[in-house]
């Protein structure tokens, strides 16, 4: 009778906890969001339909992209398969056939200047070359490298979808300003081109501006500030003071006298350039290849900056910093050929010491 009585007692409890159990598993039930599924389906079907806005977006930490604009995947709408999906890819192959057209575009410059100088006057200006011009114009040619370099890197950066990140957010804002002061500087010397060359290139600054500007905006979610921008600028000065290599400390002094030596060039294209020879005979071509020199300077000081900021973040190894400071090292050896020919030795001496550089950024191993 003992026996009986316990396991009816045994029973009531276990009853009793099933009781509480399906109690406690209703009451979470309701905090469960509840998903529009529609009429009853097979499990794989209910996960088809339900609707893309109850998913929550994903929070991007602050230094990633927040409005992704150039992804190569499909969109499609709620309305499933009814044909109003929305394809975005197109639109990131446009910015990336821009890039590659502008880096073609540059390239081809550069490198008539650096190899067919005369011919390059000629079809600029119709009038006949002197040797003064025709070093200017190397000169300038020579530092369009790591401008060339840049487009590059930014049309491998839109095809893998890294507009977004700092690096190119820096190059894209840094090209905006360089076809800025480009634009300036053509508008007050007119009278040194023809009139179709001056109209291709002011069509090039413009679509150079209006591509980084567009991507750079893009990658802000179309709001940018100018608050962002002081932020940006600010941020970059900062960190040239931290420094972490000796290395690092170089490139910090080379952005600031790149800075410096562009803003000199462009103010007084003929006065603080060596060798003197220069100032005689240059004429109006030569000034504006001198000023369009500065303005090629002082975009080397973006590229400085970003080499200076990868190495900072153990990331110089990777193929755009890479690339970056190889443009930089040809820069240097083109022009210690250019300051050689024209028995330039401080030239050649600031050149040798500056491919030096580069090529310590290209030998130093990565730090794990």
């Amino acid at each position: 009778m003992l026996l009986i009585k316990t396991h009816q007692r045994s029973c009531c409890a276990v009853g009793q906890d099933l009781a509480e159990r399906l109690e406690v598993s209703k009451q979470r039930a309701r905090k469960i969001p509840a998903f529009r599924v529609g009429p009853l389906r097979t499990s794989r079907a209910c996960c088809r339909s339900i609707r893309l806005e109850h998913v929550q977006p994903k929070a991007y930490p602050s230094g990633q992209k927040k409005n992704n604009r150039f992804t190569s995947v499909t969109r499609f709408s709620a309305a499933g398969n009814s044909g109003n999906g929305t394809s975005i890819s197109s639109e990131g192959s446009a910015v990336t056939t821009a890039y590659t057209a502008l880096a073609a575009i540059i390239g081809a410059s550069a490198a008539a200047r650096l190899a067919a100088p005369s011919l390059y006057v000629q079809l600029a200006n119709s009038a006949c070359p002197n040797a003064t011009v025709q070093t200017l114009l190397r000169l300038t040619g020579a530092t369009l490298l790591p401008v060339t370099a840049a487009f590059w890197a930014l049309k491998g950066a839109a095809e893998h979808d890294r507009l977004g990140s700092n690096t190119y957010r820096r190059l894209n804002l840094g090209l905006v300003g360089w076809a800025a002061v480009n634009l300036a500087l053509l508008s007050g010397e007119t009278c040194a081109l023809t009139s179709w060359c001056f109209s291709i290139q002011v069509a090039f600054y413009v679509a150079t501006a209006a591509v980084g500007g567009y991507a750079w905006a893009s990658s802000s979610g179309f709001a940018p500030t100018g608050r962002q921008i002081i932020d940006g600028f600010l941020g970059d000065v900062q960190a040239l003071f931290g420094n972490k290599t000796f290395l690092s400390g170089l490139l910090a002094v080379l952005s600031v006298a790149a800075v410096a030596a562009g803003s000199l060039i462009i103010n007084q294209p003929l006065e603080y350039f060596q060798p003197p020879e220069f100032r005689m005979g240059a004429g109006w071509l030569g000034k504006l290849a001198m000023r369009a020199y500065g303005a090629n300077i002082l975009f080397a000081a973006v590229v400085l900056t970003t080499l200076k900021d990868a190495l900072d973040r153990g990331r110089h190894t990777a193929s755009t910093f890479k690339l970056l400071a190889k443009a930089a090292a040809g820069t240097a050896i083109a022009e210690i050929a250019i300051f050689a020919s024209t028995g330039s030795t401080s030239g050649v001496v600031r050149e040798l010491l500056f491919g030096v550089i580069m090529a310590s950024y290209l030998q130093k191993p990565r730090v794990s």
